[in-house]
């Protein structure tokens, strides 16, 4: 039972593994935190989540050669695969060639005692329909329910299959809004509320990211207070929405009220801030991967309180998921894991 912070890592990028090594123990040693300390009655524990591309699948053995060097430091490992493909398609859980993708991932975790996989689902079949979502019909409540559904069916058939490894899918939005501010753009499902809720509900387990979160909750309730200054009524605010959840979540929880109504299908947190912009088309949207309190919408509080509750009665993970522009020594990182630390004491 304990809180298990982790860092990011590249294992197929050279000299990534053995900087962040160096790091962890610069984390140890400078923030007087050690493997097994009690923090007001928190068990710290560290380890590190391996990034592992699309294109490392065709070379697995040397990742594990990689992990290796983890595990002999007595580091925990879970995995974040697979991500940034050229097609799409090949990740989509809901075909068979993304199926078969992920059940080489999870008998590749198996071999190699990883007992946590985090999956970004592709649930949106055509690359053409992320943008002007708006006017897609494709992107009705009915088409999304049924991809989510075969989503639950292909995560499900993976945790019975492997029952040493848990198969999470991250909420993973980007959402934006149109110019107006009254229309919500989806590029992947598991979007809003009411979806990451339904994987609750169907027993598949969840990794929370703070920032996908929180933008996905700003979007939705900026529109949908739009709306409302504009009288319409909420009929019309659910229709302009795609009619997408169910009423008993049109408003988003925040995100420690979100964390506590998911309670244990929670299997890990991707902690980072994400601040507004406005992109040259004029869509209002959010830089992700900022250090908490570094944007706008996310703080450490919003995690504390869950992760103190849950670390008591089983082991949990946190991956401080922020940006760098200096991948040897981290800084981003360092401060997200500081300052985390010092909330963790108040």
């Amino acid at each position: 039972m304990a809180l298990i912070i982790k860092k990011n890592i590249v294992p197929r990028f050279e000299g990534d593994t053995k900087a962040s090594l160096d790091f962890l123990k610069q984390v140890q040693q400078e923030l007087d935190v050690k493997k097994g300390q009690n923090l007001d009655g928190v068990i710290i524990d560290f380890g590190v989540e391996a990034i592992i591309r699309l294109s490392d699948m065709g070379n697995l053995r040397a990742v594990a050669e990689e992990l290796e060097q983890c595990k002999d430091q007595g580091y925990l490992i879970s995995l974040h695969a697979p991500i940034n493909p050229s097609d799409p398609a090949k990740v989509d859980l809901t075909t068979d060639e993304g199926f078969r993708v992920a059940e080489e991932l999870t008998q590749f975790a198996d071999r190699n005692r990883i007992g946590l996989i985090v999956a970004h689902p592709n649930t949106l079949r055509s690359p053409e329909h992320f943008y002007g979502l708006i006017d897609a019909r494709v992107l009705t409540a009915p088409y999304i329910n049924s991809n989510l559904s075969m989503l639950i069916a292909s995560v499900s058939k993976l945790n019975r299959d492997f029952s040493n490894v848990k198969f999470t899918i991250e909420n993973k939005p980007y959402p934006a809004t149109d110019e107006k501010n009254e229309g919500v753009i989806y590029s992947i499902l598991c979007a809003q509320f009411g979806h990451i809720f339904r994987l609750k509900e169907a027993g598949i387990p969840i990794t929370f990211d703070t920032a996908h979160y929180a933008i996905t909750r700003a979007t939705i309730n900026g529109a949908l207070a739009t709306h409302k200054l504009k009288g319409k009524p909420l009929s019309l605010i659910i229709d302009s929405m795609l009619g997408l959840f169910k009423e008993d979540f049109i408003y988003q929880p925040n995100i420690e009220d979100a964390l506590t109504l998911l309670g244990k299908s929670v299997e890990g947190i991707h902690l980072n801030d994400a601040g507004f912009y406005q992109n040259v088309n004029g869509m209002n949207t959010y830089w992700e991967g900022l250090v908490p309190g570094k944007g706008s919408l996310v703080n450490y509080r919003d995690v504390t309180k869950y992760l103190k509750h849950e670390s008591k009665i089983r082991d949990i993970s946190l991956v401080m998921e922020v940006y760098e522009k200096d991948y040897k020594k981290c800084p981003n990182a360092f401060e997200t894991f500081k300052d985390f630390l010092v909330k963790l004491r108040d």
